[in-house]
């Protein structure tokens, strides 16, 4: 059984890329790349958190809506890259 995601407090990655519907491994890379993304809370070496307060599923509409983000889609001719 799955908790629901805190309203405050502390959440794990893998519960917040559960409450946003995304992979672990894109809250990485949206950290590193979009400035506006929260940035995750090193607890210990081997424990990182988010800010649960500041995860907010509109987010994703936000950063889906970049023009700039490429996407791939499947023709005949192969797989193309499209977008800026």
């Amino acid at each position: 059984i799955t908790q629901p995601y805190p309203h405050t407090g502390h959440a794990r990655p893998r519960a917040t890329a559960d409450f946003l519907k995304v992979s672990t491994v894109t809250l990485w890379r949206w950290e590193t790349s979009k400035p506006d993304f929260p940035k995750s809370i090193r607890l210990s070496e081997r424990v990182t958190v988010y800010d649960a307060a500041e995860i907010d599923p509109g987010w994703i509409r936000r950063s889906t809506a970049n023009p700039g983000v490429k996407t791939m889609k499947l023709e005949k001719s192969g797989l193309t890259a499209s977008g800026q």
